[in-house]
């Protein structure tokens, strides 16, 4: 026997390395499996699945979410206007009592899902043909040499980082079993050792040593998640107030921490020492009294300065556009008003069917409103959002523009800012980070010559070099835990100049919420808008 007596407690650490062993081996093959999805081809499908999908469904589609597992829905979900019908509003054909869409409202724990009425029968095929593409992640095949495509640098890192965590854990714990067993044999490691010397000198290593990688470790990854050029007109009163905040924060922070390792360091290694009693200074509490109201109330009136100076409301006359952001579990929902420059009124208990939003039809002011996917703004204009919350708590963040705000229901908040780099303008910016400036992919395209050329003509090589940067895009979350679909609740925002934003705007004014309504002609109602009313003019006041 190499340990003496104690024969059971080897017996028991051999199982416990060989359920470790299992237990890692499980873990490396799911992680092999996790990397070797690889996404579809339907681009379109993808980006429509994630807007409007993606916050009751799995994108791993072989699970469930809140709605159940879409993998293989193609086969389930009749072909047709059936589809259309039922992926615009299912609600209506379980009203209406049709067998099948009763039978998958029972399937699915009776749960009606929401009604997307903007998405038109193209965007429901692409939807699918996304999902028909999908294909799950493969087990590893160690016989066969599946796995992960040894092209894919990022998967092959991903994986190799979880392989030496593994490798620490497993080297961690064969070292803790030998330090306890050689305790058991009488083995003392720290005999005629001061561990309060030891700890003393530890102390002031800890703090000299953290602080060092605190700051080094900062500087590294600034580049990562903090963008300094605000996209927005307020955002550089925000980013300064933040800053010297920080600034003050990290001083105190720094110095009350040195203090303490220092004293640490230079008496903790007396363990016999006693520390005198000290009832009361009244100089000393009145200088940490008197110098932290100081600092805060500096930092408390330049924060009521910035906050008057951000909610402040545009003057009167000057140009403003009005958008609508309607949160609900899991989802935004942007609505623009028409030519009229006004939305229509909205009452919670006209929600149902198609009128996801409670819009009192009767109200002439809806009847030119429209929905858009994306929350499209226009450079240099004030932007009036309206915020509302269907259901619960949710919270509007533009975090570029450096706007948050709470969606409460049975209120409206509002938030005005002005966007001052279009999507393009912040991308080109992006390519001088050291991040986003990396090159993501290049893409080679190979231009045959045509039959007009010679026999000696040779194909033409052209090469486009795509970054990071070049697949940014602005983006709406939701920054209040509202359920189990909250991580789903993002919308893409584009700022455009002003020439293509009114572009954008002419040819979506046009498909109305009230057309897009089953039942409701397009012109049902319509307010009589003069014909001098111009392209532009919604932007003019």
């Amino acid at each position: 026997m190499i340990f003496g007596g104690h024969t059971t407690y080897i017996g028991k650490t051999a199982a416990m390395l060989r359920g470790w062993t299992l237990a890692s081996l499980t873990l490396l093959v799911w992680i092999v499996a996790a990397n070797s999805a690889h996404a579809a081809d339907a681009v379109k499908g993808k980006e429509l699945f994630t807007n409007n999908c993606a916050r009751c469904h799995s994108a791993k589609m072989e699970n469930g979410s809140t709605g159940p597992a879409l993998m293989g829905a193609s086969s389930r979900i009749p072909r047709g206007d059936w589809r259309y019908e039922w992926v615009q509003n299912s609600a209506k054909l379980i009203g209406a009592g049709d067998a099948y869409a009763v039978k998958i409202y029972n399937e699915n724990n009776k749960g009606n899902m929401d009604p997307m009425p903007h998405l038109t029968k193209g965007d429901i095929d692409d939807i699918f043909a996304f999902i028909d593409a999908y294909v799950p992640a493969a087990v590893v095949d160690t016989a066969g040499g599946g796995g992960i495509d040894p092209s894919d640098d990022a998967a092959l890192s991903s994986l190799w980082n979880w392989i030496r965590l593994l490798i620490f854990l497993i080297v961690a714990l064969l070292g803790g079993i030998a330090f306890q067993m050689a305790r058991l044999r009488g083995v003392e490691f720290f005999e005629g050792i001061d561990l309060d010397k030891l700890n003393a000198r530890l102390f002031l290593g800890f703090f000299v040593l953290g602080m060092i990688g605190t700051f080094y470790l900062c500087r590294a990854f600034i580049p990562f998640y903090i963008q300094s050029n605000s996209a927005s007109v307020h955002g550089a009163v925000i980013d300064q107030m933040f800053w010297i905040t920080m600034t003050v924060v990290m001083s105190v922070f720094v110095l009350v921490n040195a203090v303490l390792f220092y004293f640490a360091w230079k008496y903790g290694s007396e363990g016999d020492r006693k520390a005198k009693y000290y009832p009361e200074n009244h100089k000393l509490e009145m200088i940490w009294t008197v110098v932290p109201a100081v600092v805060l109330t500096v930092l408390v009136i330049f924060g009521i300065r910035a906050w008057t100076q951000v909610m402040t409301p545009p003057a009167p006359g000057e140009a403003v556009m009005l958008v609508e952001v309607s949160g609900q579990q899991w989802g935004w929902t942007l609505r623009y008003p028409g030519d009229d420059k006004k939305l229509g009124a909205l009452d919670v208990r006209r929600i149902g069917g198609d009128n996801s939003l409670g819009i009192d039809l009767n109200d002439p002011a809806s009847k030119d409103d429209f929905i858009s996917n994306d929350l499209v703004l226009c450079e240099d204009m004030v932007v009036d959002l309206k915020i509302r919350s269907r259901d619960v708590l949710h919270s509007v963040f533009l975090p570029h523009f450096r706007v948050k705000m709470d969606a409460v229901p049975g209120m409206d908040t509002r938030f005005h800012f002005i966007p001052r780099h279009t999507t393009d303008e912040y991308r080109a910016y992006l390519l001088t980070n050291a991040y986003w400036g990396q090159v993501d992919t290049i893409v080679t395209n190979t231009i045959q010559p045509d039959s007009s050329a010679g026999p000696d003509a040779k194909p033409i090589v052209v090469t486009d070099t795509i970054h990071k940067a070049d697949k940014f895009d602005y983006e709406l979350a939701c920054t209040e835990v509202c359920g189990r679909g909250h991580f789903s609740m993002r919308k893409k925002v584009i700022v455009l100049k002003k020439e293509d934003y009114l572009k954008w705007y002419e040819e979506n004014k046009k498909a109305t919420m009230m057309s897009q309504m089953k039942g409701v002609p397009a012109d049902a109602g319509a307010p009589q808008i003069s014909s001098s009313v111009k392209p532009g003019e919604i932007l003019d006041k």
